[in-house]
């Protein structure tokens, strides 16, 4: 809407907003995996139910298909 009305200001917008030199590198900053876990309200965890978290899990609790 802004590049139809105001061409101007759209590019100088862009010109602001894109980076001088574009890479077409992908390997950079991948975030690759995100694990959320719900805690019930009024609860903090310890130290150590963060770390028992973030153990890996044992082979026998694992599924299999």
């Amino acid at each position: 809407m802004l590049a139809r009305k105001h061409p101007k200001y759209y590019t100088q917008l862009l010109a602001r907003v894109l980076p001088l030199q574009v890479s077409g590198g992908i390997d950079v900053g991948i975030i690759g995996e995100v694990n959320i876990v719900s805690v019930p309200t009024a609860r903090y965890l310890s130290p150590e139910d963060v770390a028992r978290m973030l153990q890996p899990p044992d082979d026998a609790a694992v599924l299999t298909e």
